[in-house]
């Protein structure tokens, strides 16, 4: 099989709609933001929902979807993901609107020093052996950062922030229905601006176990 080597864009990446989503609210940035994302926020919508799916880029919706599926006939654009792309960079890049070379966020299980010890980034467990290590969070510690969403309600009262998680987080949901049912409870409200981050581990999860093009995968 041949396989395509694709580089990061950082004039089109998905710090672009970290940037856009800053933007709109009036905060610096420190990356070109994405005309298509712009216009559909320059209309001032209440309720402004941030989902991340986990790994779902545009070649698993080509090979998992036909091409009259809502996720693909609505597609407005693609950008590219950063380096390096695992889980934890993505995600934290998305969230913070910096890379993972300014954040420190590189992969899942990173070796640090003042413990001497490899680390699961997101959960603070030994990785070999799955230990809760008696230590701060590796997120308010050593790699510490300010979230857009923090810098956004600071400098907008008036905008509320919501954040959606599956079960791995306190009170987070164990379906995907759940999780949607989550977003509308939000959105539902007489707030004057709702701004909704949800992240869901599908369809990575189903992809480490059975691979990009297994049957289960297209299922999802």
């Amino acid at each position: 099989m041949k396989y395509q080597i694709q580089y990061p864009d950082y004039n089109r990446s998905i710090l672009s709609v970290s940037a856009s989503i800053l933007n709109k609210f009036g905060i610096n940035f420190n990356y070109p933001t994405l005309t298509e994302i712009d216009e559909c926020l320059n209309k001032d919508y209440k309720n402004i929902v941030f989902l991340i799916l986990d790994c779902m880029g545009t070649k698993i919706l080509e090979n998992s979807l036909n091409k009259n599926s809502v996720l693909r006939k609505y597609l407005k654009t693609n950008v590219t993901t950063v380096f390096p792309s695992t889980t934890v960079a993505a995600t934290t890049a998305f969230h913070s609107g910096i890379s993972p070379l300014e954040n420190g966020w590189i992969g899942w299980m990173p070796y640090f020093k003042e413990y001497n010890n490899i680390i699961e980034i997101f959960t603070s467990k030994e990785f070999y052996t799955g230990k809760k290590l008696e230590i701060k969070s590796i997120g308010d510690d050593i790699l510490k950062y300010k979230t857009i969403y923090s810098e956004i309600t600071k400098k907008n009262p008036e905008v509320i922030y919501h954040k959606i998680f599956p079960s791995f987080v306190t009170n987070g949901a164990k379906s995907i229905e759940k999780l949607c049912d989550n977003i509308y409870q939000a959105s539902n409200n007489k707030n004057k601006c709702n701004l909704i981050s949800a992240y869901w581990n599908e369809p990575d999860h189903t992809i480490h176990h059975n691979g990009v093009y297994s049957a289960k995968q297209r299922m999802f």
